[in-house]
């Protein structure tokens, strides 16, 4: 009987080990995956840092990793657990920075890795379009496949230094109201764009909208129009002041601007002065 229970006892052992070996590689990473600094001039680099922690009694079999960029062009990097580049990368170079594995008594094949890795990968916007990009990063296992997103980058050109913008009417419009009783203000500083601000307000029957705004980049700047990403808060009258932003379409020939917002637009605001634009 004693030898009964025994063997019930081992197997149920065997049973728990094998348990937690196939349960391990889902659990056994933490992913890392930041940007120093999103918002970049286009030509400088955007620098990303990458980590992934693994359990030391469990092993990962990493197959690659999937650095995604989407936004005014696709491109997907595919890179192994080495940094070597397997397939894309236009523009990118990885360094591995950090490489501890240990084997735990199991005979690993390539790619076979425990302890923790870590990459540092630059980008050279110069070699994209302008534009905002959102990020994310994969780690491929097998047939699973771990996502994480990122913080958006935003590549921008060369600045709108010195301009200064004036305009009026037009139709700003939110869910709730639609006026065309609107005054804008855009002003940019000598020194640098990022310093620029600007304001929108509009009147309305029962109140006022005001947007107050920081210029975070501007995308395109040509002689015939620009496009700019702003920053700011949108507050109207009898409701909470929100956190917005918005793109800023100017359009130089025919003297309009149109500004597109997450919780409002304003549409073919005729300007009136324009300078160093």
């Amino acid at each position: 009987m004693e030898h009964k229970f025994k063997a019930v006892s081992v197997i149920i052992s065997v049973v728990i080990i094998i348990l937690l070996f196939v349960a391990g590689p889902a659990n056994a990473f933490i992913l890392g995956f930041t940007i120093k600094d999103p918002v970049v001039t286009k030509g400088d680099d955007v620098e990303f840092k990458i980590s992934t922690q693994i359990e030391p009694e469990e092993f990962l079999d990493i197959d690659k990793f999937t650095l995604v960029l989407n936004g005014p062009e696709l491109q997907n990097c595919d890179f192994d657990a080495n940094g070597n580049i397997l397939n894309g990368c236009k523009g990118i170079t990885i360094t591995k920075l950090v490489s501890s594995n240990s084997t735990y008594g199991y005979g690993y094949g390539y790619g076979y890795m425990a302890g923790v890795l870590e990459f540092k990968i630059k980008l050279d916007s110069g070699e994209y379009l302008g534009g905002v990009y959102h990020t994310s990063l994969k780690m491929i296992i097998g047939e699973s496949e771990f996502e994480k997103t990122g913080q958006d980058i935003i590549i921008g050109i060369t600045s709108l230094q010195g301009c200064s913008l004036r305009a009026e009417d037009g139709t700003f419009s939110t869910e709730e109201i639609s006026t065309k009783n609107n005054k804008l203000n855009l002003n940019v500083p000598l020194r640098n764009a990022v310093n620029g601000k600007g304001y929108i307000i509009s009147q309305y029957k029962k109140g006022r909208a005001v947007y107050q705004f920081d210029i975070k980049s501007v995308i395109e700047n040509d002689e015939d129009h620009a496009l700019i990403l702003t920053d700011g808060t949108l507050k109207l009258t009898g409701q909470e002041k929100i956190q917005e932003t918005s793109t800023v379409y100017l359009d130089k020939v025919n003297m309009v601007v149109n500004v597109d917002g997450e919780t409002f637009d304003l549409n073919e605001m005729p300007i009136y002065f324009m300078q160093r634009c």
